[in-house]
């Protein structure tokens, strides 16, 4: 079975020219993607070990996020991570199955907490939210009713900042997210979070429709994904990462 499964990822790479047949990801999103990590973060750890397993992995590269989809939307890298879903991803985007499933929530300062029990609750705030980062249904809504505001800076540290200074009265991300991310930058003891969980989000390597093989391709990567996560390895893979009992 592995046999045949690495003669599909190599099958679907030959198909692909040089440059599309890397995978990309990006910064600043510890504890999952960044190049200054161990292993680059646990997806790319992830990823890079069930691709090794099936026997071709491509050459994994580091970019802005917002240059990484695009170049994968438009076929010319093989696959991005990680991802949650949103319509507008559906509509230019294959999935796979889940990498990991985490819980996001509403993220304040300590001086301005917020007591979050629903939607109404956040009514006249500004968000923070990265460029490329998701925006779910309900919050844009939210927006365009301008029942919101909304900030977006490059990346998480500066959402962070924003929140510091009083820029922005929430983020919604996951603990892992923004623990590493506000202990990086000496903010830890001011970052509250909201009892209440915002959603459980799954995060998903994608593929672009417009990529030739990227079906198979992806077909092949589940069932690599499917086989690691069914070993001791997968539960190590996890601990090492510091994200045993916070991701499942």
């Amino acid at each position: 079975m592995i046999v045949s499964l690495r003669l599909i990822v190599a099958a679907c790479l030959l198909a692909l020219p040089a440059a599309a047949a890397e995978i990309v990801t990006g910064n600043d999103y510890a504890p999952y993607s960044d190049e200054k990590l161990p292993e680059g973060g646990f997806a790319t750890d992830l990823v890079r070990t069930v691709l090794t397993n099936l026997g071709d992995a491509p050459r994994l590269r580091f970019l802005p996020w917002k240059r990484g989809y695009q170049m994968t939307a438009a076929g010319e890298a093989l696959a991005t991570f990680p991802y949650v879903r949103n319509p507008d991803r559906e509509a230019e985007m294959l999935f796979s199955d889940a990498l990991y499933f985490d819980l996001s929530r509403i993220v304040f300062n300590k001086a301005a907490p917020i007591a979050y029990d629903g939607m109404a609750s956040l009514k006249g705030k500004t968000l923070c939210n990265p460029t490329g980062y998701v925006v779910y249904p309900e919050i844009k809504a939210a927006l365009d009713a301008k029942d919101l505001r909304a900030q977006e800076p490059n990346d998480m540290p500066a959402c962070l900042k924003f929140l510091d200074v009083g820029r922005a009265d929430f983020i919604i991300s996951s603990l892992p997210v923004i623990r590493a991310t506000a202990g990086d930058l000496g903010l830890t003891e001011k970052i509250g979070f909201a009892e209440t969980p915002f959603k459980e989000n799954a995060s998903y390597l994608i593929v672009g429709k417009k990529t030739a093989g990227g079906a198979a391709f992806l077909q092949t990567f589940n069932a690599g994904l499917a086989a690691y996560k069914a070993t001791p390895a997968y539960a190590a893979l996890v601990k090492k990462h510091g994200l045993d009992g916070t991701i499942r």
